[in-house]
């Protein structure tokens, strides 16, 4: 499901050592799915994240958790108590091997008009905290990813609400250019028109170049992603026959491009392509 939700979104392009090691970049995708309607926020002038979720009191070390259900409630009609908010932070760090690493960990309140515990004591300031009286971030996004869920126990079934994770990152720049393409790509055998094809409206038409006349249709290869590793694409069929003086080459079909979910896990897929001939039919992912 997230697979094909992220599908096309801001891919990440990670060379075959760096899936196999593991490595993990924080991207700016949907990071949950569900029918709570969902909790809006962006980055301030300052680089805080802030919600639309008035509450119309300002956060201190003296809130309560009641004190913060009541005005959360209050403010908005979609909370009821016993409704859980999640917040999620992930954070991008460089390993000791020199990989992209990352880690999430997460912080929840459960809405109680008769709780007294100190709303700091069962959360931090990191989720919880306010700009002009709206929840917001306690410090400054860098290097990390940020969301809030809402979720709700409803007849046995949890509710949640659909949230995309939002990434402030040198590093996930750095993995979303051609040249981290053109690597990813040479890491599993380069780029050619035999090859898998990452991208077939990308820049590395210029290297492939174009065939032209009629082809038969490839079938592209499929991909597998496991604990967070990118699977590799299989390469299409190549066909075609010259008839009566006209030159005709096969497609070639086929393509895998991987990009990292960010909550950690990796999305990968692959995409049909034929330069001159029959579309290539593109193969299955599996998460």
């Amino acid at each position: 499901m997230f697979v094909r939700a992220n599908w096309g979104h801001g891919p990440v392009y990670l060379t075959r050592p760096m899936r196999i090691q593991g490595a993990c970049v924080l991207a700016d995708d949907l990071f949950s799915i569900g029918s709570i309607e969902p909790i809006g926020y962006g980055l301030n002038g300052a680089g805080k994240l802030v919600t639309n979720l008035n509450l119309g009191i300002e956060i201190g070390a003296g809130t309560t958790v009641a004190q913060f259900s009541g005005a959360l409630m209050t403010a908005n009609d979609n909370w009821r108590e016993g409704d859980q908010l999640t917040f999620f932070v992930g954070q991008q760090y460089a390993g000791v091997d020199g990989m992209p690493r990352a880690n999430m960990r997460a912080q929840k309140v459960v809405l109680s008009l008769d709780d007294q515990t100190k709303l700091w004591d069962v959360v931090t300031s990191e989720g919880f905290s306010t700009v002009d009286g709206y929840l917001a971030t306690g410090m400054v996004l860098s290097e990390m990813g940020c969301a809030w869920v809402h979720s709700r126990e409803t007849s046995g079934q949890t509710k949640v609400s659909t949230q995309r994770l939002v990434v402030v990152s040198e590093v996930l720049g750095q993995y979303q250019t051609y040249e981290a393409m053109k690597a990813a790509a040479d890491s599993y055998g380069g780029i050619n028109k035999n090859a898998v094809y990452l991208n077939p409206q990308s820049r590395l038409n210029d290297v492939v170049g174009s065939s032209s006349g009629s082809g038969n249709t490839g079938t592209g290869g499929s991909s597998q992603n496991t604990g967070g590793n990118t699977g590799a694409g299989g390469t299409g069929g190549t066909g075609g026959s010259n008839t009566g003086g006209n030159s005709g080459s096969g497609g070639d079909t086929g393509g895998n491009t991987g990009g990292n979910s960010g909550s950690g896990g990796d999305t990968g897929g692959n995409t049909g392509g034929n330069s001159g001939g029959n579309p290539g039919s593109g193969g299955s992912d599996m998460n």
